[in-house]
């Protein structure tokens, strides 16, 4: 007798040839779990929304603040920008830089309800962080 741990089948393993899963069954298993990749990729490369906001969300509970210590987070403090004074840029910034590219002073001009220095210090954190860059014309332009 062994004295390693063993495992005893108290039933005959099933033949592989047996088994069948049906079209139905097997598309909904492949697209839950494609929808847990992207859900996974999500997580991985977000880079501008907290990761414990992004994990409630995973599991259905969108009303939820930021956690202040995830590296997202930590990163984002360091503008010494709130959260609704970060968001308010981000949302004027992003549909413009996704229609067209656009000179700096331009887009920092065109953003409403917000001071310049907090302008740059936003458009600043989407540059370092991969979210905009610099085209050929030092225009800058969305990163898709």
């Amino acid at each position: 007798q062994s004295k390693l741990p063993q495992l005893v089948y108290t039933m005959p393993r099933q033949d592989a040839a047996g088994l069948v899963i049906s079209k139905e069954n097997y598309q909904d298993r492949k697209e839950n779990s494609l929808s847990k990749i992207d859900a996974m990729l999500n997580y991985v490369l977000s880079y501008n929304k907290c990761r414990s906001q992004l994990l409630l969300a995973y599991f259905g509970e969108d009303d939820s603040y930021r956690c202040g210590s995830c590296d997202v987070c930590l990163e984002r403090n360091k503008l010494k920008l709130s959260q609704l004074e970060f968001d308010a840029v981000l949302d004027q910034v992003k549909p413009m830089l996704q229609e067209q590219a656009v000179d700096l002073t331009i887009l920092v001009d065109s953003i409403k309800d917000s001071t310049e220095d907090k302008a740059l210090k936003v458009i600043q954190w989407l540059i370092e962080n991969g979210k905009i860059i610099n085209n050929d014309d030092e225009k800058l332009e969305w990163v898709s």
